[in-house]
C-alpha cells in the first residue's frame, strides 16, 4: 500500500498531467516519525508541503539527509517544492492584496436558507406548544 502523498501515479500522472493541476499539493496531517525516511519519496510523488509540522522538523531532517547523502535530485526535488510554495503565495492576496477591480460576491446556497426557515419553523412550533401547555395546565388548575 502506497500513501496517497507518496504515490507518484497519482500525484503526478494523474494529477498534475491528466488533470493539469499546477497548483501546490499539501499532504494530510501526519507524524514526524512516520516521515523521516518518507521526506523524498514524497517529493518525488509531487508532494510539496507536509501539513501541521508544527515544530518544523520535517524541513531540517530533508535539509540533513540532503548534507548526508550529497543527493543532487533530492536537492532540486526540495527547490522545486521551495519554488511551487513561493509561486502559489506570489499568486493570493497574502502577497497582493485585493485588486483594485476586484468583485466580492456573497453567495447564500439554498440549503442555509432552507436551514434558516426550518429554524425558525421549529422556533414557533415550540413556542406554541409551550404556550399550549402553560395555557391547558392553568385551564385544569382553575377547574
Amino acid at each position: 500500500m502506497t500513501k496517497t502523498a507518496s504515490a507518484y501515479a497519482f500525484n503526478t500522472d494523474v494529477v498534475r498531467n491528466e488533470w493539469g493541476f499546477r497548483g501546490y499539493a499539501i499532504t494530510d496531517a501526519i507524524s514526524r516519525s512516520y516521515m523521516v525516511g518518507h521526506i523524498s519519496s514524497r517529493l518525488q510523488a509531487g508532494t510539496n508541503s507536509f501539513c501541521l509540522d508544527r515544530s518544523f522538523q520535517i524541513g531540517q531532517v530533508a535539509a540533513n539527509e540532503i548534507r548526508e547523502t550529497d543527493d543532487g535530485d533530492y536537492f532540486n526535488l526540495a527547490v522545486r517544492a521551495a519554488k511551487d510554495y513561493f509561486y502559489m503565495a506570489s499568486r493570493t492576496n497574502l502577497i497582493n492584496g485585493m485588486h483594485s477591480d476586484a468583485v466580492l460576491v456573497s453567495v447564500t446556497p439554498w440549503w442555509q436558507t432552507a436551514l434558516v426557515v426550518a429554524i425558525v419553523v421549529l422556533a414557533v412550533l415550540t413556542a406554541g406548544s409551550i404556550i399550549m401547555t402553560v395555557y391547558i395546565d392553568r385551564k385544569e388548575h382553575r377547574k
